[in-house]
């Protein structure tokens, strides 16, 4: 699945895998909630998180003990977020981004370098 990927687009990726877990249905019913106009009921709610534990299931059930294990307990998206983090900060400051000196401190610059 791609990076940025919308649940449409990533529920199909997915399905092709698991083409008897309901996910595009699935991914449907979370965007008719999310972005529908009222918001689901708590019967809604409690059908929907029925369906999503029984997908679960399904999911579960087409790999073995150790697959399960690594997926809930993937650091991944853990390791992902935290790359960018220090992949931005450790890149220096662009010379145009930075602030241009006032004339005072180049001024109070050159003068020092002259006595010393």
């Amino acid at each position: 699945m791609s990076p940025g990927a919308t649940r449409r687009e990533g529920s199909l990726t997915l399905a092709e895998r698991y083409p008897t877990a309901g996910l595009t249905l699935l991914a449907a019913r979370v965007d008719s909630g999310v972005f529908g106009p009222v918001d689901p009921t708590e019967q809604q709610l409690t059908e929907f998180w029925t369906e999503v534990d029984g997908i679960v299931a399904t999911l579960n059930s087409s790999v073995r003990g150790w697959a399960r294990l690594r997926a809930r307990h993937s650091v991944r998206s853990f390791l992902a977020s935290w790359s960018a983090r220090t992949q931005h900060r450790a890149r220096p400051l662009r010379p145009a981004l930075r602030k241009p000196r006032s004339p005072r401190l180049t001024t109070l610059a050159k003068k020092w370098r002259r006595t010393t």
